[in-house]
Protein backbone atom coordinates (compact mmCIF):
# COMPACT_ATOMS: atom_id res chain seq x y z
CA UNK A 1 0.00 0.00 0.00
CA UNK A 2 2.76 2.24 1.18
CA UNK A 3 4.66 0.96 -2.09
CA UNK A 4 1.55 2.23 -4.16
CA UNK A 5 0.94 5.59 -2.89
CA UNK A 6 4.49 6.18 -3.15
CA UNK A 7 4.88 5.50 -6.61
CA UNK A 8 1.31 7.96 -7.13
CA UNK A 9 3.07 10.26 -6.03
CA UNK A 10 6.55 10.50 -6.76
CA UNK A 11 7.10 7.81 -9.74
CA UNK A 12 10.24 6.13 -9.97
CA UNK A 13 11.60 4.54 -13.14
CA UNK A 14 12.93 1.05 -12.06
CA UNK A 15 16.60 0.53 -11.95
CA UNK A 16 18.50 -2.86 -12.60
CA UNK A 17 20.88 -4.35 -10.86
CA UNK A 18 24.14 -5.46 -11.68
CA UNK A 19 23.09 -8.90 -12.62
CA UNK A 20 20.54 -7.88 -14.84
CA UNK A 21 22.69 -5.84 -16.42
CA UNK A 22 25.09 -8.49 -17.08
CA UNK A 23 22.02 -10.53 -18.66
CA UNK A 24 21.54 -7.78 -20.85
CA UNK A 25 24.73 -7.20 -21.79
CA UNK A 26 25.54 -10.63 -22.22
CA UNK A 27 22.30 -11.07 -24.42
CA UNK A 28 23.10 -8.27 -26.44
CA UNK A 29 26.56 -9.75 -27.61
CA UNK A 30 24.84 -13.35 -27.68
CA UNK A 31 22.38 -11.80 -30.46
CA UNK A 32 25.04 -9.71 -32.18
CA UNK A 33 26.95 -12.88 -32.92
CA UNK A 34 24.14 -14.70 -33.83
CA UNK A 35 23.98 -11.97 -36.24
CA UNK A 36 27.31 -11.86 -38.03
CA UNK A 37 27.47 -16.18 -37.76
CA UNK A 38 24.11 -16.13 -39.92
CA UNK A 39 24.19 -16.98 -43.81
CA UNK A 40 22.41 -13.57 -45.25
CA UNK A 41 22.45 -15.53 -48.75
CA UNK A 42 19.42 -17.02 -48.59
CA UNK A 43 15.84 -14.60 -49.61
CA UNK A 44 19.01 -11.72 -48.96
CA UNK A 45 17.17 -9.14 -50.89
CA UNK A 46 13.73 -10.08 -48.17
CA UNK A 47 16.32 -9.76 -45.56
CA UNK A 48 17.75 -6.33 -46.34
CA UNK A 49 14.16 -5.18 -47.18
CA UNK A 50 13.54 -5.75 -43.48
CA UNK A 51 16.35 -4.87 -42.11
CA UNK A 52 16.23 -1.17 -43.82
CA UNK A 53 12.45 -1.46 -42.12
CA UNK A 54 13.69 -1.81 -38.56
CA UNK A 55 16.67 0.23 -38.97
CA UNK A 56 14.28 3.08 -40.31
CA UNK A 57 11.40 1.76 -37.53
CA UNK A 58 13.84 2.44 -34.63
CA UNK A 59 15.34 5.65 -36.06
CA UNK A 60 11.46 7.20 -36.25
CA UNK A 61 10.73 5.79 -32.20
CA UNK A 62 13.89 7.26 -31.55
CA UNK A 63 13.21 10.62 -33.41
CA UNK A 64 9.74 10.54 -31.91
CA UNK A 65 10.72 10.78 -28.38
CA UNK A 66 13.40 13.18 -28.71
CA UNK A 67 11.23 15.20 -30.49
CA UNK A 68 8.18 15.40 -28.08
CA UNK A 69 10.72 15.51 -24.79
CA UNK A 70 12.48 18.82 -26.93
CA UNK A 71 8.51 20.45 -26.86
CA UNK A 72 8.14 19.60 -23.40
CA UNK A 73 11.08 21.78 -22.82
CA UNK A 74 10.26 24.71 -24.80
CA UNK A 75 7.26 24.70 -23.15
CA UNK A 76 8.87 24.30 -19.73
CA UNK A 77 11.23 27.49 -21.05
CA UNK A 78 7.95 29.32 -22.27
CA UNK A 79 6.19 28.77 -18.70
CA UNK A 80 9.04 29.89 -16.16
CA UNK A 81 8.40 33.76 -16.88
CA UNK A 82 4.40 32.51 -15.88
CA UNK A 83 5.70 30.83 -13.22
CA UNK A 84 6.99 34.12 -11.57
CA UNK A 85 4.15 36.10 -12.14
CA UNK A 86 2.33 32.70 -10.53
CA UNK A 87 3.91 32.67 -7.98
CA UNK A 88 3.85 36.40 -6.89
CA UNK A 89 0.03 35.78 -7.14
CA UNK A 90 -0.14 33.03 -5.03
CA UNK A 91 2.04 34.08 -2.48
CA UNK A 92 1.84 37.82 -2.61
CA UNK A 93 -0.25 37.67 0.56
CA UNK A 94 1.86 36.50 3.40
CA UNK A 95 -0.85 37.23 5.97
CA UNK A 96 -3.78 34.94 4.37
CA UNK A 97 -4.85 32.69 6.85
CA UNK A 98 -2.87 28.94 5.60
CA UNK A 99 -0.40 30.83 3.98
CA UNK A 100 1.59 27.76 4.45
CA UNK A 101 -0.37 25.31 2.65
CA UNK A 102 0.13 28.07 -0.54
CA UNK A 103 3.86 27.73 -0.29
CA UNK A 104 3.79 23.76 0.65
CA UNK A 105 1.96 23.29 -2.71
CA UNK A 106 3.74 25.27 -4.69
CA UNK A 107 7.22 23.82 -3.38
CA UNK A 108 5.46 20.55 -4.75
CA UNK A 109 4.19 21.79 -7.97
CA UNK A 110 7.69 23.16 -8.77
CA UNK A 111 9.39 19.84 -7.48
CA UNK A 112 6.92 17.73 -10.42
CA UNK A 113 7.73 20.67 -12.95
CA UNK A 114 11.30 20.57 -12.31
CA UNK A 115 11.41 16.99 -12.51
CA UNK A 116 9.65 16.70 -15.54
CA UNK A 117 12.05 18.89 -17.49
CA UNK A 118 15.08 16.88 -15.80
CA UNK A 119 13.52 13.38 -17.44
CA UNK A 120 13.12 15.37 -20.93
CA UNK A 121 16.43 16.32 -21.03
CA UNK A 122 17.96 12.84 -20.54
CA UNK A 123 15.88 12.08 -23.47
CA UNK A 124 17.54 14.63 -25.77
CA UNK A 125 20.48 14.36 -24.05
CA UNK A 126 23.46 13.18 -26.30
CA UNK A 127 24.68 9.75 -25.74
CA UNK A 128 26.19 7.03 -28.22
CA UNK A 129 23.92 6.07 -30.92
CA UNK A 130 25.03 3.33 -33.63
CA UNK A 131 24.13 4.31 -37.24
CA UNK A 132 25.57 3.38 -40.77
CA UNK A 133 27.82 5.89 -42.33
CA UNK A 134 28.69 6.78 -45.66
CA UNK A 135 32.06 4.85 -44.80
CA UNK A 136 30.35 1.90 -44.10
CA UNK A 137 28.72 1.39 -47.17
CA UNK A 138 32.53 2.31 -48.93
CA UNK A 139 33.86 -0.33 -46.88
CA UNK A 140 31.60 -2.84 -47.93
CA UNK A 141 32.14 -1.90 -51.58
CA UNK A 142 35.68 -1.85 -51.54
CA UNK A 143 35.70 -5.74 -50.07
CA UNK A 144 33.85 -6.53 -53.27
CA UNK A 145 31.98 -9.93 -51.80
CA UNK A 146 28.65 -10.67 -50.68
CA UNK A 147 27.86 -6.90 -50.19
CA UNK A 148 23.97 -7.40 -49.56
CA UNK A 149 24.88 -10.28 -47.15
CA UNK A 150 26.80 -7.62 -45.32
CA UNK A 151 24.84 -4.58 -45.47
CA UNK A 152 21.99 -6.51 -43.66
CA UNK A 153 24.83 -7.51 -41.34
CA UNK A 154 25.63 -3.70 -40.51
CA UNK A 155 21.91 -2.73 -40.67
CA UNK A 156 20.72 -5.39 -37.71
CA UNK A 157 23.79 -4.68 -35.80
CA UNK A 158 23.14 -1.19 -35.57
CA UNK A 159 19.44 -1.92 -34.76
CA UNK A 160 20.23 -4.14 -31.82
CA UNK A 161 23.22 -2.02 -30.54
CA UNK A 162 20.49 0.97 -30.16
CA UNK A 163 17.66 -0.85 -28.49
CA UNK A 164 18.37 -1.00 -25.25
CA UNK A 165 19.55 3.04 -25.76
CA UNK A 166 16.54 3.74 -27.59
CA UNK A 167 14.17 1.47 -24.87
CA UNK A 168 16.08 3.95 -22.58
CA UNK A 169 14.59 7.02 -24.11
CA UNK A 170 11.24 5.90 -24.13
CA UNK A 171 11.23 4.78 -20.29
CA UNK A 172 12.54 8.89 -19.38
CA UNK A 173 10.28 10.39 -21.58
CA UNK A 174 7.32 8.14 -19.98
CA UNK A 175 8.59 9.62 -16.53
CA UNK A 176 8.61 13.09 -18.30
CA UNK A 177 4.80 12.99 -18.73
CA UNK A 178 4.40 11.25 -15.22
CA UNK A 179 5.79 14.16 -13.30
CA UNK A 180 4.35 16.80 -15.91
CA UNK A 181 0.98 15.51 -15.22
CA UNK A 182 1.51 16.08 -11.57
CA UNK A 183 3.06 19.42 -12.21
CA UNK A 184 -0.40 20.29 -13.81
CA UNK A 185 -2.63 19.07 -10.85
CA UNK A 186 -0.86 20.33 -8.41
CA UNK A 187 -0.75 23.91 -10.12
CA UNK A 188 -4.37 23.61 -10.39
CA UNK A 189 -5.35 22.98 -6.90
CA UNK A 190 -2.97 25.76 -5.85
CA UNK A 191 -5.24 28.08 -8.29
CA UNK A 192 -8.12 26.66 -6.97
CA UNK A 193 -7.75 27.43 -3.28
CA UNK A 194 -6.01 30.75 -4.10
CA UNK A 195 -9.67 31.60 -6.15
CA UNK A 196 -11.62 30.11 -3.56
CA UNK A 197 -9.82 32.72 -0.82
CA UNK A 198 -10.56 35.43 -3.39
CA UNK A 199 -14.47 34.30 -3.89
CA UNK A 200 -14.54 33.89 0.19
CA UNK A 201 -11.96 35.94 1.69
CA UNK A 202 -11.12 32.66 3.88
CA UNK A 203 -10.04 30.14 1.19
CA UNK A 204 -10.22 26.77 3.81
CA UNK A 205 -13.52 28.19 5.37
CA UNK A 206 -15.40 26.43 2.35
CA UNK A 207 -13.73 23.06 3.18
CA UNK A 208 -13.93 23.02 6.90
CA UNK A 209 -17.88 23.29 6.50
CA UNK A 210 -18.37 20.78 4.03
CA UNK A 211 -15.76 18.49 5.87
CA UNK A 212 -17.98 19.31 8.89
CA UNK A 213 -20.91 18.43 7.30
CA UNK A 214 -19.97 15.70 6.09
CA UNK A 215 -18.60 13.97 9.18
CA UNK A 216 -21.34 14.97 11.07
CA UNK A 217 -23.53 12.99 8.52
CA UNK A 218 -21.54 10.26 8.58
CA UNK A 219 -21.45 9.97 12.53
CA UNK A 220 -25.35 10.25 12.22
CA UNK A 221 -25.66 7.35 10.10
CA UNK A 222 -23.10 5.29 11.85
CA UNK A 223 -24.78 6.09 14.63
CA UNK A 224 -28.06 5.02 13.91
CA UNK A 225 -26.64 2.07 12.34
CA UNK A 226 -25.04 0.89 15.13
CA UNK A 227 -28.45 1.14 16.99
CA UNK A 228 -30.08 -0.95 14.71
CA UNK A 229 -27.56 -3.66 14.92
CA UNK A 230 -27.67 -3.59 18.68
CA UNK A 231 -31.90 -3.99 18.23
CA UNK A 232 -30.99 -6.77 16.17
CA UNK A 233 -28.79 -8.70 18.37
CA UNK A 234 -31.12 -7.73 21.75
CA UNK A 235 -34.34 -9.19 19.45
CA UNK A 236 -32.24 -12.66 18.80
Amino acid sequence: MLARLKNILCPTLEKYDQTTLNELKERESSDIEEINSLDWGLETNLALEEARRLYIEEDERRGSAESKASNLLLVASALIPLITYFENLILGGDKEPYAWGYILIFIIAMFYFLAASYWAFKVVSVGNYYRVYPIDITRLWKNGKEVSESLVVELLTAVRLNQERINDKLSYFKMAQEYIFRAVIAFSILLLMRVSYSLWGFSIEPIHLFFSFLFQFLGSVFSEFSLFILSLRDSA
